[in-house]
């Protein structure tokens, strides 16, 4: 159930969900991964292990009442039942991996028997793949669910995000197309994009498209601004981490290695081939893999192994910070 900005006659957005919720309504409530602390660091976590956008959606439906019709999901969906019971109805997979296009109608009448019919209760988890038919029924009390969606990307976003990139640097890339354009002009441009498509590995595309997509990520770390004051007293004791909803993202070039961090470029933009790095001397590799790969786990910076000696790894781990690729804890 969507809650309107315009109530009408109702005195209050309260009571005018509270009366839809006696009704038999759902309460869902959107983008939970960017309000609560706990689904924050839960959602970044997944987010670590599987890539891609990574979400939560809690779901309240009173009893005997069913949440939604009949119907797929494009993300793969792990619901955890917080309160109370539901009997959920799953069906055979329809699609694989599915994009929102290709949504459809569903009714349990059209569609075969359900595969299973299983019933969660509180603590239970429940994992439905992409493309999966489900509903599902409140039982004899008030039901709490939390769906916690992953959407991977997709090879043809990699691909369809690798050439709008390479048009930064490819003029012919950007050639204008008018009705009058020369057609033999425009298939040798296209047949050129492809073989360059064609001879450029795909872990370099994707690599390109996950450093811009990190680019993009909005910062949801609560200790931005402690971490101002403390950067100036920064030392081995200190603790630090990766913000909540960031990657820390580098590449060795030329006897560097190029640091990205996340959130240089505001959340929605367009994806750019080469966003805002910082350069380090190749002998930090080993500091710089141990803190990646720690994520948003709080580590000191006098456990992070490595070649560099203390005050180096002080000074690193310093220059991350004033970047706003880690939070002082």
């Amino acid at each position: 159930m969507s809650v309107p900005a315009h109530i009408g006659m109702h005195e209050s957005q309260r009571n005018w969900t509270l009366e839809k919720f006696r009704q038999g309504a759902t309460l869902k409530l959107e983008e939970l991964e960017t309000r609560n602390p706990y689904f924050i660091s839960l959602c970044s976590r997944v987010r670590t292990v599987f890539g891609g956008h990574v979400y939560a959606k809690p779901f309240l439906t009173g009893p005997g009442h069913k949440g939604l019709n009949v119907h797929f999901d494009t993300s793969e969906v792990f619901v955890i039942q917080l309160k109370g019971k539901k009997l959920w109805k799953i069906w055979e997979r329809l699609i694989e991996d599915p994009v929102p296009v290709m949504q459809m109608p569903l009714s349990e009448e059209t569609l075969n028997p359900p595969l299973m019919e299983i019933e969660l209760a509180e603590g239970d988890i429940l994992y439905l793949p992409s493309g999966t038919p489900h509903s599902a029924v409140a039982e004899d009390e008030t039901s709490l669910h939390v769906g916690i969606g992953i959407d991977p990307p997709k090879i043809a976003d990699v691909q369809a995000a690798y050439i709008k990139m390479l048009a930064e640097k490819n003029d012919t890339l950007r050639t204008n197309i008018f009705p009058h354009s020369a057609s033999q002009l425009l298939e040798k441009i296209t047949t050129q994009a492809i073989n360059d498509l064609h001879e450029t590995p795909f872990s370099e595309m994707f690599e390109r498209y996950t450093t811009a997509s990190n680019a993009t990520a909005a910062n949801l770390s609560k200790k931005m601004l402690s971490t101002t004051t403390k950067a100036q007293s920064i030392n081995g004791r200190s603790k630090i981490q990766i913000p909540y909803g960031h990657s820390l993202m580098s590449r060795r070039e030329n006897g560097t290695i190029k640091v990205f961090p996340g959130g240089t470029l505001a959340t929605g933009n367009s994806l750019v081939l080469n966003p805002t790095a910082i350069e380090f001397p190749d002998y930090c590799e080993e500091e710089i893999e141990y803190i990646r790969k720690c994520a948003a786990s709080e580590i000191q910076i006098s456990d992070i192994p490595g070649r560099l000696d203390l005050d180096s790894k002080v000074i690193l781990c310093s220059s991350l910070v004033d970047a706003g690729a880690l939070v002082i804890s």
